[in-house]
């Protein structure tokens, strides 16, 4: 894994750089981007640019909202009445994942997967999928 940190100045050519990187980057830059698009889209199944592309680069992070529309992980607090809120609400903002509920995706078969460890050749464990037995 790499990461990468912007030091520039905008205008510089910093994003024709990250688009020449390689075939295997993707350029986000501006716009919306929503969690279904960069991780992964429960409802069809397919898979986002972060498991598609070996490199994703933001470019002006500034700008880049990403949408909750979709309704995945909001979170709600409640809030009571107070001087700046007289009345109370009700605040939604993203709640995070823990990387333990992420799954993994089976190279073999394109779709997410249980996993173990089991001994491979050279007696090291290594991770396997459950649904197909291959290494992964």
């Amino acid at each position: 894994n790499y990461n990468m940190v912007e030091l520039g100045p905008r205008g510089t050519g910093k994003s024709h750089l990250y688009q020449q990187i390689s075939p295997y980057s993707h350029l986000v830059s501006g716009g919306k981007a929503t969690v279904a698009k960069m991780f992964v889209n429960m409802g069809s199944g397919e898979r986002g640019l972060v498991c598609k592309y070996d490199v994703v680069c933001f470019d002006e992070v500034s700008g880049i909202s990403f949408d909750q529309k979709d309704g995945v992980n909001i979170m709600k607090k409640h809030v009571k009445p107070s001087a700046s809120t007289p009345q109370g609400e009700i605040r939604e903002f993203p709640g995070s994942i823990h990387i333990s509920n992420v799954m993994v995706v089976d190279p073999s078969t394109g779709n997410a997967t249980r996993t173990g460890r089991k001994e491979n050749d050279k007696g090291k464990l290594q991770r396997f999928s459950k649904e197909t037995g291959k290494f992964i």
